[in-house]
């Protein structure tokens, strides 16, 4: 069997990196975990390791072996948990609270770059001299780090691991042809939920907040997203499905004859050879 080890500072980021790989790669691949604040080293017999930051590569690189092979996972929020964060003001001041300076370095430019500029971040971790603070916190799972006299803190849950980096485990490990398939029905998985959880959303906040919901994680999404209503037409494309289609009822898209009532709230149908995930809104 293959072996993969991945390690992380925290044993929080590490259980939840580990979770997602284990989905991802399946029974074909050993995952093995170590935590560097727990004082685990890595073990050098795997032939690749797969470690949560420069920061902790630089950390276990004087005692990596010659054969063994090094990738920093590249990685994106998790929208699952981030409904509460549409609650709060515009300039508000935020601590964003992580395991270490770069990783809230990186955390505070995702949530820039995801629509959340309008909020003053902050950075706090382990160790900091001084921080500015601040009523409210948000933390990329690390709630425990959040220090005393913080009022409301939001966990907005682990980082996860980029599918660009676990293809590129997989092509490492040589298991990209067989386990492929299941890597991308994860994704698939992964991206329905993600809509069905943002098209309630989207329904449950007001209008302000929807509107602001739109133009936050809707347009920056990396993926094309449509909505449209029972009747067909199309509500709400992002930047990404207007690139590929501009039109105004999903028969313009998918042909008259398709079964507009068959469809499911969420379905991923295949055109012209590309995947999109087609939204009907009950509501």
């Amino acid at each position: 069997m293959k072996e993969l080890a991945v390690v992380s500072l925290g044993e929080n980021t590490l259980n939840s990196m580990m979770e997602q790989l284990n989905r991802y790669l399946g029974d074909r691949v050993q995952v093995k975990g170590f935590a560097l604040e727990k004082g685990m080293e890595p073990d050098r017999s795997c032939p690749l390791i797969l470690v949560t930051s420069d920061l902790v590569g630089r950390m276990i690189s004087n005692n990596l072996s010659s054969g063994q092979k090094l990738i920093v996972a590249r990685r994106t929020m998790s929208y699952e948990f981030i409904e509460p964060v549409f609650s709060l003001q515009e300039t508000t001041d935020i601590l964003l609270v992580n395991d270490t300076e770069e990783s809230c370095i990186e955390s505070i430019a995702q949530l820039k770059s995801q629509g959340f500029h309008s909020f003053n971040f902050h950075p706090y971790y382990p160790g900091i001299k001084e921080y500015r603070p601040c009523d409210v916190s948000i933390t990329p799972g690390e709630p425990h780090l959040v220090p005393e006299g913080v009022k409301q803190v939001i966990n907005i849950g682990h980082r996860q691991v980029d599918i660009t980096t676990i293809t590129e485990v997989m092509a490492q490990l040589e298991i990209l042809e067989d386990a492929g398939a299941l890597a991308s029905s994860e994704f698939v998985s992964e991206i329905v939920h993600l809509t069905r959880y943002l098209s309630t959303l989207n329904r449950k906040l007001d209008l302000d907040r929807s509107n602001l919901l739109l133009t936050t994680i809707f347009d920056k999404y990396s993926k094309a997203l449509m909505f449209c209503d029972p009747h067909g037409t199309i509500t709400y494309a992002n930047e990404k499905m207007k690139w590929i289609f501009d039109g105004e009822k999903i028969s313009d898209l998918m042909g008259e004859e398709t079964p507009l009532d068959q469809l499911g709230e969420e379905e991923i149908v295949e055109i012209g050879g590309n995947l999109f995930i087609v939204s009907v809104d009950p509501g």
